[in-house]
């Protein structure tokens, strides 16, 4: 097992070592003239992988006249395709969501591998988490919080998650994300050592499209079972590119000229295009099964609505702020909260509103009464809540609750660690 510190270089996430790079440099005037579909190594088959997989979407996903359906957001999609790349330059847990060496026991949990452990905490415990967690962290996570967002219509974030979820896909369907002989350094043969870049190279190079079939998802049953199987079937392939590395070099005499890229690629180019237009497959079946379990939102961004809601501020105890009668020296914090038939929302003093229960001052050592402060005369409150019920509440709950308070049912004025509480419901005018 490779140990923390080398994580980094263990998988290099589709892109090649500088070294790899610089000596391709060498003769890329040569392979101009071959279909090159980027200049980043494997990072432009990311981004095909996003690009194309809005080819498998239905129609109704593809564009529905909002200006803001996933055909729109092809460009968004793609050019944020290696966003979480990046991301391991400022999260220390990052690297090990680029892969799983799921053979690393491989007399204990052989292939097809159903024996591997699908509980996260037994997985961590048997493998370690630095053997990878792409299949987790990678794609289920994200699949998760990418249907959260469907739901709430926060489309700007829905479409960065569900470009990073196709980062996760793309790397779970490499082969070489998916066993411990990553960099063929575990081979009999050293020839084999640094087959990562290479190979990843090899396919940058020679692949510039990606085969689609319009309107052909399917609905997905388990991401994480499907991260399993993605990495299983690719573990199948390594034997067969270290073979392949092999040969190319035997032909040719060399592991980095065009010829040897030329001769890899026909011995397992069609394997690597396969690989990818499955990556896109998966993709699109993973933004439609999600769409779905939101309840198939419409892409119109929801506009807002202003209503004046300064009438409300002069009922006693303010419901949209805070008026307090009586000292508080126990740490706390504060809360105004809009329950909502679209859910419930955090309305801060400056007059925003967004979507979750949010505390809007955090651990208040002490409020000598007396004190009152209010909301703005405005709040923006979705165009979709005209007509509907909304309840406001405002609470003062004591400090150090984790998570603070985690659903509604918890502003009750007999719970222990409710200091002061009120609710007042409210019709918006249609």
């Amino acid at each position: 097992m490779v140990d923390q510190q080398c994580a980094h270089e263990r998988h290099p996430s589709f892109r090649l070592t500088e070294m790899a790079a610089a000596r391709i440099s060498i003769f890329f005037f040569a392979l101009s003239l071959f279909p090159a579909s980027s200049a980043l190594p494997w990072g432009g088959a990311h981004s095909l992988v996003n690009r194309y997989a809005v080819d498998n979407l239905p129609p109704e996903m593809v564009d529905d006249g909002s200006d803001n359906a996933f055909g729109d957001m092809r460009g968004y999609l793609s050019d944020h395709a290696s966003d979480p790349d990046s991301q391991k330059d400022t999260d220390p847990l990052e690297e090990e969501r680029h892969w799983c060496d799921i053979d690393s026991k491989i007399d204990e949990y052989p292939p097809p591998f159903t024996s591997v452990p699908r509980d996260y905490t037994i997985y961590c415990s048997v493998f370690g988490r630095d053997n990878g967690v792409i299949q987790w962290e990678g794609i289920r996570d994200h699949y998760e919080n990418l249907v959260a967002l469907m739901c709430a219509r926060e489309w700007a974030t829905a479409y960065q998650r569900a470009a990073e979820l196709g980062h996760y896909v793309a790397d779970a369907t490499c082969p070489l994300h998916a066993t411990a002989n990553y960099d063929g350094q575990l081979s009999p043969d050293g020839r084999n050592s640094g087959i990562h870049g290479r190979y990843e190279g090899m396919a940058d190079m020679y692949i510039s499209v990606i085969n689609t079939t319009p309107n052909s998802v399917t609905i997905v049953e388990d991401p994480l079972e499907l991260g399993f199987g993605i990495l299983a079937e690719g573990q199948q392939l390594v034997n067969a590119i270290m073979a392949a590395d092999l040969a190319a070099q035997d032909q040719t005499g060399s592991n980095e000229s065009a010829e040897y890229y030329q001769a890899l690629f026909n011995i397992v180019g069609s394997d690597a295009q396969i690989r990818l237009d499955l990556a896109s497959k998966r993709l699109a079946d993973l933004w439609y099964t999600a769409w779905v379990e939101a309840g198939r939102p419409p892409f119109f961004p929801l506009p807002p609505l202003v209503i004046d809601l300064g009438w409300l501020l002069v009922v006693r105890p303010f419901t949209l702020g805070i008026s307090l009668n009586e000292d508080i020296t126990t740490p706390f914090d504060y809360y105004l909260l809009a329950d909502t038939p679209a859910g419930v929302y955090t309305i801060y003093l400056n007059g925003a509103i967004k979507a979750g229960i949010t505390p809007i001052y955090k651990n208040v050592g002490r409020f000598d009464a007396p004190f009152s402060t209010t909301v703005r005369p405005s709040v923006i409150i979705p165009l979709s809540m005209k007509g509907k019920t909304i309840t406001f509440y405002t609470a003062v709950i004591e400090a150090g609750m984790v998570p603070p308070v985690r659903n509604l049912d918890e502003l009750r004025p007999c719970s222990r660690y409710v200091i002061m509480m009120d609710k007042k419901t409210v019709a918006v005018a249609p």
